[in-house]
């Protein structure tokens, strides 16, 4: 009889022990699954927010919300594109959306194919609000996945970059250049052969992918027709407080623009002179003791001058004037009464804005 007791409670308490470890499996199973969920849920959200944010970029390319711009003002993306309809017709738009400045969020670069090259806008979104920064075709050159692209000034200029922003600055670091045969690589001085092995190892990293947005955009007819009508004062009643920029469009006075600013006594060359002359919405560049020579269009936009040299001379300080060549320049400056202040140019990436500054003769 005791021995059928102690087999008894001993097949209990086997029992128990498994029913025991039964239940701790389970829990365990659940608790595992729960934090599956959980992490899966959290994922979600993740890609929701980042699904977000890249939506506020195709919504500034929709015109559905405004960007803020490198002047601080609040602008729409075919108000922007407006500033190149009479240089190009009908450009192929691209973009590419991934994390361009290493800050775990994504930026939106967009590419606008005119020029016969292109040039681009770079769209970063700080809490909610958009910042657009322009830059030329030379100046954002075979954009890698890891940010760095190719900056080139010309034959004898080029540097491996990469960008920070700072809500409505963008802040360019340069991580390796050549310069009128000087090679740098963080700041510090190297030999031609280190720079080209630095050059070859940037070249084999992936570039991002740029997709079609629009074949070919159409520019606003009615936005147009409206914005040229404002512009004339004849056909337009105002009060005292409206249009300033409309005012600021017919100020520009076409002639002859002479340089002023680096000073001409600042430099040894006897006969340096720089002009540059605007007619009939042709423009004509000339500097003297070069004997250097280009031509194009301009065009104006409220306070600022655009110009686009399409030709002009190829001039080698042994060989003299080698000829009249097709060129792709394009130049930005401000406006300010009789002075045009170049702001920016495609020649030169690295050009300091105010750098050079022209004055329209009496």
């Amino acid at each position: 009889m005791k021995k059928k007791i102690l087999i008894t409670l001993i097949v209990v308490l086997v029992l128990a022990v498994i029913i025991f470890f039964a239940s701790k499996f389970m829990n365990m199973k659940d608790t595992q699954e729960d934090q599956k969920n959980m992490n899966e849920n959290e994922q979600i959200d993740d890609q929701d927010v980042a699904q977000e944010d890249d939506d506020i970029y195709f919504k500034v390319l929709k015109n559905e919300i405004k960007y803020v711009n490198e002047d601080n003002k609040e602008t729409l993306f075919k108000e922007y594109m407006e500033n190149y309809k009479e240089s190009t017709e009908n450009p192929k738009i691209k973009y590419t959306v991934f994390d361009f400045d290493n800050d775990s969020k994504n930026e939106m670069i967009v590419m606008i194919e005119a020029f016969n090259d292109g040039f681009y806008l770079i769209l970063n979104n700080e809490d909610g609000t958009v910042y657009g920064f322009e830059e030329v075709y030379r100046g954002l050159k075979d954009l890698k996945t890891d940010g760095t692209y190719l900056a080139s000034g010309g034959a004898s200029s080029n540097g491996i970059l990469r960008d920070k922003f700072e809500k409505n600055k963008r802040i360019q670091e340069t991580l390796a250049e050549m310069d009128m045969g000087k090679f740098q690589i963080d700041g510090k001085d190297v030999s031609e052969e280190e720079y080209d092995k630095y050059l070859d190892e940037f070249s084999k990293k992936e570039n991002v992918e740029f997709k079609n947005y629009v074949e070919k955009y159409e520019f606003d007819e009615k936005d147009s027709t409206e914005s040229k009508e404002n512009l004339n004062p004849e056909n337009k009643t105002t009060d005292n407080n409206e249009t300033e920029n409309t005012l600021n469009k017919v100020s520009f006075e076409e002639g002859v623009y002479t340089m002023t600013k680096p000073s001409l006594v600042e430099t040894d060359a006897e006969g340096f002179d720089t002009t540059i002359t605007f007619k009939d919405g042709k423009v004509s560049y000339l500097e003297s003791y070069w004997d250097s020579k280009k031509n194009g269009t301009y065009t104006v936009e409220g306070n600022t001058l655009i110009v686009n040299y399409t030709s002009g001379n190829e001039v080698d300080s042994i060989n003299g004037d080698m000829g009249t060549v097709t060129m792709n320049e394009t130049e930005e400056y401000k406006i300010e009464g009789r002075k045009i202040i170049l702001q920016k140019t495609s020649a030169d990436v690295y050009y300091t804005a105010g750098s050079n500054v022209y004055e329209l003769g009496k």
